[in-house]
């Protein structure tokens, strides 16, 4: 049932995506470089009101407080052997806030904390963190996967390759971050990125984060010359210390990536 509710959806409408999580926990408390993902446990009334707030403000999608909630990126804080109980909590929390509202995408972000983590880790231990925190955002009942931010396509070739061996059911997004000059660290365009995602067999392809709004045009724009996925444009606000766009910045950008070929659209970081 989730892969005919979001893909027939975006073959007739442009789904709204919610904003950013760690951010915005921040904005509620949230110390910064602590783990946004723990708060699911120990804050969880924040985290709730946050999802609540991105559904309140129109997101057809919010995506689950697990960018982090791996193991390895979660062993230095205690945390590595409940991975399990941290992602079920998580989709508790989105799914009570989402109230049959909005569908709830399971949020897997790199396997490691820096994007050159990857590279270090032998391909057998990358794919054991990726269908691990799969198999426990599947067995909490998300709509769908969110696998974003990453930077290396060989890392999305894994964590793909991972999640379609856990679970082939649920429809999924990922989602490859730029950098200033539009290519990925691996070294790929965003056309070559397109075609790449396209092959591992995803739902969706993407663009999140990278350096705002502007940076991401051109790059929806190849991307979506380049494959007949669905594309999703999730770009983060800016980098300081620039400053972040306007309101009506924002919602001119948000109809210049529908323009280009953008069938969702949110907000990073």
């Amino acid at each position: 049932m989730a892969v005919l509710s979001v893909l027939e959806r975006l073959s007739r409408e442009v789904l709204i995506l919610d904003g950013g999580m760690g951010m915005a926990l921040q904005a509620r408390g949230l110390p910064a470089g602590y783990p946004p993902d723990l708060w699911s446990v120990e804050r969880p009334q924040e985290v709730r009101r946050l999802h609540e707030a991105y559904v309140e403000a129109g997101a057809d999608i919010i995506f689950t407080n697990t960018f982090g909630a791996s193991r390895l990126r979660l062993e230095p804080h205690g945390w590595g052997g409940r991975v399990l109980e941290l992602n079920r909590a998580a989709v508790g929390l989105a799914r009570a806030a989402a109230q049959g509202a909005a569908l709830v995408a399971g949020d897997i972000g790199p396997c490691g904390a820096v994007a050159t983590t990857f590279r270090q880790l032998a391909r057998s231990e990358a794919r054991s963190i990726f269908a691990e925190q799969v198999e426990a955002l599947a067995l909490a009942g998300v709509d769908l996967l969110a696998v974003e931010t990453i930077s290396d396509l060989e890392e999305m070739e894994v964590a793909v390759s991972a999640a379609r061996a856990v679970v082939r059911d649920l429809p999924i997004f990922a989602s490859l971050t730029f950098t200033r000059d539009g290519k990925l660290r691996s070294g790929e365009g965003a056309a070559g990125a397109a075609r790449a995602l396209e092959t591992m067999g995803v739902d969706v392809a993407g663009a999140n984060c990278s350096f705002g709004f502007a940076s991401l045009l051109p790059i929806c724009e190849e991307m979506a010359k380049a494959t007949k996925l669905p594309l999703a444009i999730k770009p983060s606000a800016g980098v300081p210390p620039a400053s972040p766009p306007s309101e009506n910045e924002v919602t001119e950008y948000a109809r210049r990536f529908v323009e280009a070929g953008a069938n969702c659209v949110g907000g990073c970081c």
